[in-house]
């Protein structure tokens, strides 16, 4: 059973989601379940797979330290490699944060528009802020008062 918040393969639209690829460069993204991602993923696509899963399996939850469940990885050539792990306590508080109306973001990024692209370049960082403060806070509520 999935949970009501749970995205459908794209592919075989039978079972849930759990690899969500977003092309950066293009806009365009794709949620698939493990087996469609597998039978369609590139040589490039597996080998971020692969990277993923050794860095979950010795990483450490961004939030609270707890060994690392999930998480998302990506590269740029800007950036480089881009990793961010959490725990399945911390992941479930992030799904908390990001349906909250006021955290959403447009979902059609402004390509062509560079004063749109600046607006909504604020606007992440400032949801970014709200989402740090409210991990910090569930992190908080979550520990012994001992610990505090």
């Amino acid at each position: 059973m999935t949970a009501p918040d749970q995205k459908m393969c794209d592919s075989c639209q039978e079972r849930p989601a759990t690899c969500h690829i977003c092309y950066g460069h293009t806009g365009e993204s794709k949620n698939l379940c493990e087996t469609c991602y597998k039978a369609s993923a590139s040589p490039e696509e597996s080998g971020f797979q692969k990277r993923m899963e050794e860095l979950i399996s010795t990483g450490a939850c961004r939030y609270c330290g707890e060994p690392a469940k999930t998480g998302t990885f990506g590269f740029s050539s800007t950036f480089g490699e881009e990793v961010e792990l959490w725990c399945e306590q911390c992941r479930q508080d992030l799904a908390d944060f990001a349906v909250r109306p006021e955290n959403s973001l447009p979902e059609d990024f402004p390509f062509a528009d560079e004063a749109a692209q600046e607006r909504l370049s604020q606007q992440f960082a400032e949801r970014q802020r709200r989402q740090a403060e409210f991990m910090k806070q569930r992190v908080l509520a979550r520990r012994p008062k001992d610990d505090v």
